[in-house]
């Protein structure tokens, strides 16, 4: 079913400010043009004015809830549970909000009583004036996205080409140290399949008599990747894994992004989308080395 496919999160920056502002925007200029909520028996040369003031409290709604919520939330809001149905509960969430500073921008303006009728007709308005644009928007985002990413992690999987040599000896041991006093952990380098942050910690999973097993240790996942620094095959690719590019078997795609499925793990790694073009170039770079 479309609406449980993941979807891109929202996370808090000048990018989640799009939406915010593009609403604002479309408001304005149908209030400015079509003058809803019976604002055509309104006669006043400041009515340009009074638009802008609507698009104005669009926008400011819309900002505080992409802003605010993902920050009050963040488990709801968390990336891997993101799908496209609580994209649409949210744009839903978003209409209900504008429609209701509308009512109290009208208020304050004209003086309408604020009542459950009053306000069910502006929720009336926003909804088939918001409503279909959004859900269409969110579809075509979704497949858009769907799209390119899976051609992406199409190409990849030719750049992994056939079952990958290690680019280090078996025999090869890293030392990784936590804050701890005398936290040590001596590993095979080509053991390490993944290492992710877990708040003040890093958990390490390696291979270990033939089991995937894991080690936490008081540390950040800045100073693994430093640790790991000297070998390339140790990639970054999101801020909060670094992971083994040896060890990549496939790569699949969504509309959130690549993920990588290594050798003997059964988390699905997640890669930034700022990253696709870096993993591809690293991934040939290992290629290269095996070869």
């Amino acid at each position: 079913m479309i609406l449980a496919q993941p979807f891109p999160a929202y996370k808090p920056s000048v990018n989640s400010l799009r939406f915010p502002l593009i609403s604002g925007c479309i408001v304005f200029f149908i209030i400015l043009l079509l003058r809803p909520f019976e604002l055509n028996r309104v006669a006043t040369p400041y009515f340009p004015l009074h638009a802008a003031l609507y698009g104005l409290g669009t926008f400011v709604t819309a900002a505080l809830n992409s802003l605010l919520l993902p920050s009050i939330l963040p488990s709801w809001f968390a990336e891997k549970h993101w799908t496209v149905g609580k994209e649409l509960l949210m744009m839903l969430w978003q209409i209900v909000a504008i429609s209701f500073v509308n009512l109290l921008i009208t208020h304050g303006l004209y003086g309408d009583p604020i009542s459950l009728l009053t306000a069910i007709d502006f929720l009336g308005y926003t909804l088939a004036i918001g409503i279909f644009p959004v859900i269409i928007v969110v579809l075509l985002k979704y497949v858009i996205l769907l799209s390119k990413n899976q051609a992406a992690a199409g190409k990849m999987e030719q750049e992994l080409g056939e079952k990958q040599e290690e680019a280090e000896p078996a025999s090869k041991v890293i030392t990784l140290i936590g804050d701890y006093q005398n936290e040590v952990l001596e590993v095979p380098l080509d053991s390490i399949r993944y290492i992710t942050s877990a708040d003040n910690y890093v958990q390490v999973y390696y291979v270990e008599n033939g089991k995937l097993t894991s080690r936490f240790l008081r540390s950040t996942l800045k100073k693994a990747e430093q640790a790991l620094s000297g070998f390339p095959q140790f990639f970054r690719c999101h801020r909060a894994y670094l992971v083994n590019l040896t060890k990549v078997r496939h790569v699949t795609g969504n509309a959130q992004g690549l993920k990588l499925h290594l050798q003997d793990a059964e988390e699905v790694i997640p890669v930034s989308r700022s990253l696709h073009e870096q993993l591809t170039s690293q991934l040939q770079q290992q290629k290269r080395v095996a070869n």
